[in-house]
């Protein structure tokens, strides 16, 4: 835990759900579209998360990945589709949140 402390006292550091909204905030983006590769309980929390760091979610989809390790096996036509599946037109972005689908 001090480790911790001292580590991000001294170096900069984030995580990726605030980097997503850091990254939406610099591009305008208030009201999004999310979608992911993982279960549809895990997308209605990252839903409310995004929601309550103020962005406005109008839109999503996810695939129902349960197997931590398949999170990196969809397909980068697979990631497009699941987007414009996902996509609604009054959203300004759309947010694909898994770091390690379509690597």
């Amino acid at each position: 835990l001090e480790f911790r402390r001292v580590l991000f006292r001294s170096v900069p550091s984030t995580t990726a759900a605030h980097a997503i909204v850091t990254a939406a905030h610099a591009v305008g983006a208030r009201t999004v579209s999310i979608v992911s590769p993982y279960t549809r309980e895990v997308d209605e929390a990252e839903h409310r998360y995004f929601a309550g760091a103020g962005l406005t979610v109008v839109g999503g989809a996810c695939l129902g990945i349960t197997d931590g390790f398949l999170l990196a096996e969809p397909e980068p036509d697979t990631l497009f589709e699941l987007g414009k599946r996902g996509f609604d037109k009054r959203a300004e972005a759309l947010i694909i949140t898994c770091l390690s689908a379509g690597m």
